[in-house]
């Protein structure tokens, strides 16, 4: 998967129209010369590779990019219609969402092997028995989301439970149930909340995850951080929360956001920046997610 739907020329323009930087300030930021910008604008020259992906971080630094998928939004009708229309298309959104969401998670499989068990129903010899059911199960999951999701659904305990049991089926024996015991977040020493407080806290989330003003992108972005701060599982928290974040975002006309395993840590950051109440980075990182789920779409 490229990253987004906007071709080099495309995001020279964006960076210059909404992010205020002249040809100059780019070849500056790029460290090249201003004549190669000027080829990648008016000859439609593509950048070397390495110039690519800078010039993408670059895109991603300097425009707003839930300002831009409001413009990329009125092509893209009904992204939930044309991926239950459209079998490949489908079938690309459980690879590419299953195998990223459960990458991030340390699962082993790669993206083929994923591929392999939940679209070709094979089971890998070289593979364990557990990474193979999560492919599974985060499939069937998927699926009752899009089944379940249509314009302004709304959310409920109940679906979320729904969602965390299909995730932790034959994983975990809480499947579907809040945690009755404290977790920790491994590699971090953020504290979370104790057990006895997931039940109030859950269902303060969802009075909550249903109520949009203003920029929704921002809204769901501060919902996901807001799941996993309370962490109401005692496993499958990510997973189930990224569930959740795709829910809301069908529900507002949207495709699912695709956050990538290769992006595991601004990932991370992003949420970090939430515990300071700083929830810009999260919203231009699920902006850029969505912007992914559009190339899934048009499958670039």
């Amino acid at each position: 998967m490229k990253n987004g739907i906007f071709s080099s020329q495309e995001q020279v323009k964006f960076i210059m129209e909404m992010g205020g930087m002249s040809q100059a300030d780019i070849a500056r930021a790029l460290e090249i010369d201003y004549k190669t910008v000027n080829r990648w604008i008016n000859e439609n020259k593509v950048p070397h590779s390495g110039y690519r992906q800078k010039l993408y971080e670059l895109f991603i630094q300097k425009v707003d990019l839930a300002l831009l998928i409001n413009k990329v939004k009125k092509t893209y009708k009904n992204p939930l219609r044309a991926i239950k229309d459209d079998p490949e298309m489908y079938n690309r959104f459980l690879v590419a969402l299953t195998y990223n969401s459960n990458a991030i998670e340390g699962s082993t499989l790669t993206e083929k092997d994923t591929e392999e068990i939940i679209i070709k129903g094979n089971v890998l010899a070289n593979k364990g028995q557990k990474e193979q059911q999560e492919a599974i199960n985060h499939k069937a999951a998927l699926e009752f989301v899009f089944s379940k999701v249509k314009k302004d659904f709304k959310i409920d305990g109940d679906f979320i439970l729904d969602v965390h049991r299909m995730i932790m089926h034959g994983v975990s024996k809480d499947a579907g149930s809040i945690r009755k015991v404290n977790v920790a977040i491994r590699g971090l020493q953020k504290k979370l909340p104790h057990y006895q407080f997931a039940p109030q806290l859950f269902k303060e989330f969802v009075s909550d995850v249903n109520k949009y003003e203003g920029n929704v992108i921002k809204k769901i972005a501060i919902n996901h951080y807001e799941f996993e701060e309370m962490h109401p599982f005692s496993d499958g928290n990510g997973r189930v929360g990224r569930l959740v974040s795709i829910a809301q975002l069908l529900s507002k006309g949207f495709p699912p956001g695709v956050i990538q395993n290769k992006d595991r840590e601004r990932y991370y950051y992003a949420l970090q920046m939430g515990d300071i109440r700083r929830f810009d980075t999260m919203a231009q990182f699920l902006a850029e997610s969505i912007l992914k789920g559009y190339a899934v779409i048009k499958n670039i």
